[in-house]
């Protein structure tokens, strides 16, 4: 069954890159960069005989993707994990925390000084599995990022509101956002 999944999920992973247009790519370079990732991934568990359930799969702490240097962390999920990101490329970072529920030591030093953050804010108040407001806020002063970009946002958090509430160095994300490290 795992080598089913593994050759369905490089049929997905192909038929993404042969969709999307070549005027897209750029918008799209953590996209490249994490299929990049998962595709590593794949091929160790691969290797592995797919023994996921006695072995975590991880990549080394830095590695080289595609020209770019990937570091990364584990963030609480709730009662779950998720994977936090730093890309760098000449002498810019952007980070990348997602589907997180509480700050850690990890994360602080993983994305201190980014120049851009990309950072999970679901809502105003608490969350059980997601980032609120007040902890994307601190997150992004914590860290000393350049730059907070708001994203996965609820259908509560009316933009142009939130905008007017926001530091000068943290905007609210939107679908095609290009931003400038």
């Amino acid at each position: 069954m795992m080598r089913f999944e593994a050759e369905r999920a490089r049929d997905y992973y192909a038929a993404a890159t042969e969709a999307l247009p070549p005027g897209d790519r750029r918008a799209l370079v953590a996209a490249e960069i994490m299929h990049a990732v998962y595709r590593r991934l794949l091929e160790r568990m691969e290797r592995d005989n797919f023994h996921v359930f006695g072995h975590r799969y991880s990549l080394g702490r830095l590695r080289m993707c595609a020209g770019f240097g990937v570091a990364f962390c584990q963030m609480p999920h709730g009662h779950a994990q998720s994977t936090a990101f730093r890309f760098e490329n000449d002498g810019k970072s952007i980070g990348y925390a997602t589907d997180f529920s509480e700050i850690t030591q990890d994360m602080i030093a993983l994305f201190d000084g980014c120049d851009v953050l990309v950072v999970d804010c679901l809502r105003r108040e608490p969350h059980p599995t997601h980032a609120h407001l007040a902890m994307a806020l601190e997150l992004v002063q914590i860290t000393r990022a350049g730059r907070g970009v708001l994203t996965h946002l609820d259908k509560s958090m009316d933009y142009a509101t939130l905008m007017r509430d926001l530091p000068a160095n943290v905007m609210v994300g939107y679908d095609s956002l290009e931003v400038a490290a």
